[in-house]
């Protein structure tokens, strides 16, 4: 028995490390959670409520769940016999007869064509807001019994309330909902965000493309052919590695700038397109793929480029997909070199997007994590399904000369 000790012992220890990490792992979680979730959020929740992490249905109603203003003021007046309260009157009577009366004379000022300001008919909300609020609204506003439970929460009592406003006006109110999935639609539609992601997805499928078939063809060169100063090139080329790219922004601008490339596609796509880090891991993958089929291909008549297309390039595919993913993920959500090189909404890419649209809408969190969201997802996506290769890659490419 005393042998098994230290086995078992031992698969404690992994068990426990493993549930360790497992949950460390998950509170990275949180953040991409609250951020989906609160994408889902109608407008006046607190997004920042721990204890509220699922959306739920306001209870209040909000300026803009008001279809039309005008219209809604002259429901507000005129009896219908669309929903009947136990005393037979209609329970537009009822709402109407809670109104003060300078707001009743406000509502029919509205409803004869008078242009109310925001807060005017924010005054006329607050007011449905108190009606929705009280836990006796329906015995006070319907002659009927109270329905619910004793132990009912104010919470459920006052969205049972709201759901009955919107049910009463039903032409003139937008239905309270828990998940709004107009988030999205609104993001893309009033922010002209559907653009910065047309420029995003341009700019990106394009530098990753040149990119690895720039860095392929260097790396081939660096790996296979034989000419004066290769290795002192290919040194010097590194040495660029070790030059933080903010040294680099300005002298790259002013070239653009004589070259009248700024505020286009070519100042986004053609600088980003080179990179030393992209050739070092390719020629350290083509050194460790074997001469012999090299060889054998030449014998066969195959020239420099045959042999690179048709027999180092699909020998490749892990370290090329692997750069592939990191060149995406790296220009999907690049912000700074966009900032600097484009002036106008129209060439922005879904990172400036997003800066800018806190600039103009305030800081609306509903439609900044619906925007955050679609930026995010296909970098998860790219990385996901190209995992596989991507380690594969990163694993084989570190092999040294």
């Amino acid at each position: 028995m005393g042998d098994w000790k230290p086995v078992i012992g031992l698969r404690w220890h992994y068990l426990a490390s493993y549930i360790f990490l497992s949950l460390l792992g998950l509170t990275t979680l949180g953040p991409l959670i609250w951020m989906i979730l609160t994408s889902f959020r109608g407008p006046g929740t607190d997004v920042f409520s721990l204890a509220e992490m699922l959306p739920t249905p306001p209870a209040k109603l909000q300026l803009a769940d008001v279809r039309n203003f005008p219209e809604f003021c002259d429901a507000l007046i005129y009896v219908d016999i669309e929903s009947k309260a136990d005393d037979g009157s209609s329970m537009r009577q009822h709402i109407w007869q809670a109104f003060p009366a300078d707001v009743q004379s406000l509502i029919s000022r509205v409803a004869g064509g008078y242009a109310a300001d925001e807060e005017q008919q924010g005054r006329i909300i607050t007011m449905l807001n108190g009606m929705i609020s009280r836990p006796d609204f329906f015995v006070a506003l319907n002659n009927q019994s109270d329905h619910f439970e004793e132990d009912s929460s104010l919470g459920a009592r006052q969205l049972a309330n709201r759901r009955t406003i919107d049910m009463t006006y039903p032409r003139n109110i937008v239905p309270t909902h828990a998940w709004h999935w107009e988030n999205y639609r609104s993001a893309l539609t009033v922010t002209g965000f559907s653009r910065a992601l047309l420029n995003s997805v341009i700019v990106t499928g394009a530098v990753t493309i040149g990119l690895v078939m720039n860095s392929a063809l260097a790396a081939y060169a660096f790996a296979r052919l034989d000419f004066f100063g290769r290795d002192q090139i290919f040194l010097g080329y590194l040495a660029t590695m070790m030059v933080p790219t903010a040294v680099t922004m300005i002298p790259t601008f002013i070239l653009l700038r004589e070259l009248e490339w700024t505020n286009t596609f070519w100042a986004l796509i053609v600088p980003p397109m080179f990179s030393a880090y992209g050739v070092f891991m390719l020629r350290q993958f083509f050194l460790g793929l074997p001469r012999e089929l090299e060889e054998a291909a030449r014998i066969d008549g195959c020239s420099r480029l045959g042999i690179f297309w048709r027999i180092i390039l699909p020998l490749s595919k892990p370290a090329l997909t692997a750069l592939a993913i990191l060149s995406f993920i790296g220009c999907w959500r690049s912000f700074m070199w966009p900032l600097l090189v484009t002036f106008t909404r129209d060439m922005f890419t879904l990172p400036l997007a997003l800066a800018m649209f806190q600039e103009m809408y305030g800081v609306h969190w509903t439609f900044l994590m619906a925007g955050s969201v679609m930026m995010i997802v296909p970098m998860l996506f790219v990385f996901i399904f190209g995992q596989r290769f991507f380690i594969e890659g990163i694993q084989v490419g570190a092999i040294k000369e």
